[in-house]
């Protein structure tokens, strides 16, 4: 996993993720930094290594937690989506793709599914909480949730990278 992570922070470095100057967050947070993920996700190599990182994150969060396993992938739209889809086409499970503005797009039925939660940032935990409280009206159990950076250090303790990391 180390290796992978690794290759993810240099790749972020070289797409520059993280911008300089003052930012209202979606979050309504304002702060000098803001990690912007679209153009490095477009890269293949970025988007397997992310994928990789989060297969192994999940599985080990799982075992620690004794899940059985997920139905379904909700990935957030705008980069939690993308890589919420590759990561079900490798594990052969369901995707959909969940829009905090406009709730869902496509066709879904998570009646009675398990599903585990896809993000790109964490900075309140607003989004994940807006996506499990939507999973749950469909019927649905969240069991858990990974994001690629985190802001802060959150109860969800299952991210792939830190902002601090970045920041080095």
């Amino acid at each position: 996993m180390h290796y992978y992570k690794e290759e993810l922070l240099k790749k972020f470095k070289k797409y520059n993720v993280v911008k300089y100057g003052m930012f209202r967050l979606s979050s309504g947070i304002i702060s000098d930094k803001k990690v912007v993920l679209d153009k490095a996700i477009q890269d293949p190599v970025v988007l397997e290594l992310i994928v990789n990182l989060m297969e192994m994150k999940i599985g080990h969060m799982s075992l620690r937690r004794n899940l059985k396993g997920f139905d379904v992938l909700v990935g957030q739209k705008s980069n939690g989506d993308i890589v919420a889809e590759a990561l079900a086409k490798k594990l052969d499970c369901d995707f959909v793709a969940y829009d905090k503005n406009n709730f869902t797009v496509g066709e879904h039925d998570l009646m009675y599914k398990t599903c585990w939660l896809i993000d790109d940032v964490w900075t309140t935990g607003r989004s994940i909480r807006s996506q499990c409280a939507w999973v749950e009206a469909q019927g649905s159990h969240a069991i858990g949730a990974t994001v690629i950076v985190s802001r802060n250090i959150p109860k969800l303790t299952n991210y792939l990278v830190h902002l601090d990391e970045l920041l080095k």
